[in-house]
């Protein structure tokens, strides 16, 4: 199972919950190019990337903080897989 939600363009601070989200989570563009990508937090973080269809999409980093960071120029997807269902990848 799989929990998200939308990020619109600018700065953002992510504290996820442990005790029901696991590491594994993503960014993904929605409809448009995201030409500035900018994450901390984040096992491979990102330093003003472009997110889009047809080239990088960020679907399997790792948290590696308490807190993530995510600075976007347009709409982009956080995601998060819950913790009972990473126990069964």
């Amino acid at each position: 199972y799989t929990m998200g939600f939308l990020l619109s363009p600018g700065s953002h601070r992510i504290i996820p919950d442990r005790s029901y989200e696991s590491k594994i989570c993503g960014l993904i563009p929605i409809s448009t190019p995201c030409t500035a990508v900018t994450t901390t937090g984040l096992k491979w973080n990102l330093s003003g990337h472009t997110l889009e269809f047809g080239g990088l999409i960020s679907t399997s980093n790792e948290l590696i903080a308490s807190e993530v960071t995510v600075e976007n120029s347009h709409h982009l997807f956080w995601c998060t897989i819950l913790s009972h269902a990473a126990d069964e990848l």
